[in-house]
């Protein structure tokens, strides 16, 4: 299997260097790889560069300085039973509160550079069995609200309770290559509350195996089409 190297954030003392981070990319042969391949058919013209410390990677876009990861999205779902938080345009669409229209892959790769480095994800749908991975934090705000951030999972409300999904950890899975094609370019799943072995970010919750549990939270979510941005961060341990 062959398994990349990265020069990442983190290991270069006082520096964001994020283009190096994907020139230096070395791919070393390896029997015993446990990290996914870099997304085949990346384009480097992708990336362009805004200050010492920001880039964008197709509409992601990179803060090397705050160690975080912005999304544009925008409101898809403001009522009913929900099995994702966000998806791609061309995803699952009746069951996910936010769109966006990144590229998945652009999401992966900005996680990558940040320094993060993906997991292993569920065997099958609503596997009972966890992911595994690096945990990250995921943070929502309204464009032109001036409220704030908050947490991504106030949008969220549990079935049971009637209660908002309470603040977790999200893991970093990462999607894989299958036939040299992306699968989460190809399903689009990018924040699954519902587990999912094609997403980018999966519930390790144990109620990550449940499809009946999560609904969008209509005491907190906005009009059809209201925009915002999705931020990701590495979740800081207790």
């Amino acid at each position: 299997m062959r398994q990349w190297s990265f020069v990442t954030a983190r290991s270069i003392p006082g520096a964001f260097v994020l283009t190096a981070c994907f020139v230096l990319a070395v791919a070393v042969e390896s029997e015993e790889a446990g990290v996914s391949e870099f997304p085949a058919g990346f384009d480097s013209e992708a990336i362009q560069r805004l200050n010492d410390h920001r880039y964008r990677i197709g509409d992601v876009t990179v803060d090397g300085e705050v160690g975080e990861v912005h999304i544009p999205a925008a409101v898809n779902q403001d009522e009913g039973l929900i099995e994702l938080i966000a998806c791609g345009a061309e995803g699952k669409r009746h069951e996910s509160v936010l769109v966006t229209h990144i590229r998945p892959m652009h999401l992966q790769v900005a996680l990558l550079l940040l320094g993060l480095e993906q997991g292993t994800p569920v065997a099958h749908v609503g596997d009972s069995v966890p992911p595994t991975g690096e945990r990250v934090k995921i943070e929502f705000e309204w464009d032109g609200a001036g409220d704030g951030r908050f947490p991504i999972e106030h949008l969220v409300r549990r079935i049971d309770t009637g209660r908002a999904m309470s603040p977790q950890p999200w893991i970093f899975v990462g999607s894989r290559v299958e036939n040299g094609m992306f699968v989460a370019d190809l399903d689009q799943s990018l924040i699954t509350t519902y587990r999912d072995p094609a997403t980018i970010l999966d519930n390790g919750q144990p109620e990550g195996a449940n499809d009946e549990l999560f609904e969008v939270n209509t005491e907190a979510i906005r009009p059809l089409g209201a925009t915002g941005l999705i931020i990701i961060s590495r979740y800081a341990e207790p």
